[in-house]
């Protein structure tokens, strides 16, 4: 795993395979929202990405979550099953997550998992809405 700090607010992750880098995960604080930006595959081999991530996010005065999956080119259930619980993680705090960016197979797996349904603004078909 590698992780790079930029400034005081901006910190990414990159969970690394053989073959290269296979999920960067990015954390931007803008206020009291916290953005998070996954570029690349979302799946049970690459979530050390994202859990650090969110890890982070219980030390920050975030109200809201969004998380940019517009960049995501692959999606599995464990990740399905991740963006979830980081759903349920953030309202447990208190506050309120939106997913934007989800389109075609990445939408697709969340709509087999029955996440797509349980995410905020009915998941892939609001896609930027909120």
């Amino acid at each position: 795993m590698v992780t790079e700090s930029v400034g005081g607010y901006l910190h990414g992750v990159t969970s690394l395979q053989p073959g290269g880098p296979i999920l960067q995960v990015e954390l931007d604080v803008q206020g009291s929202t916290c953005l998070l930006t996954l570029r690349g595959v979302l799946s049970g081999g690459s979530l050390a990405a994202l859990a650090a991530q969110v890890d982070q996010l219980g030390c920050l005065p975030c109200e809201e979550v969004v998380v940019d999956m517009g960049q995501v080119t692959g999606l599995d259930e464990a990740g399905a099953k991740v963006i979830l619980g980081l759903y349920y993680y953030v309202l447990g705090r208190g506050g309120a997550l939106r997913v934007t960016g989800m389109a075609g197979p990445v939408a697709e797996t969340l709509r087999a998992t029955g996440a797509a349904e349980l995410l905020p603004e009915g998941g892939p078909d609001q896609v930027g809405a909120g």
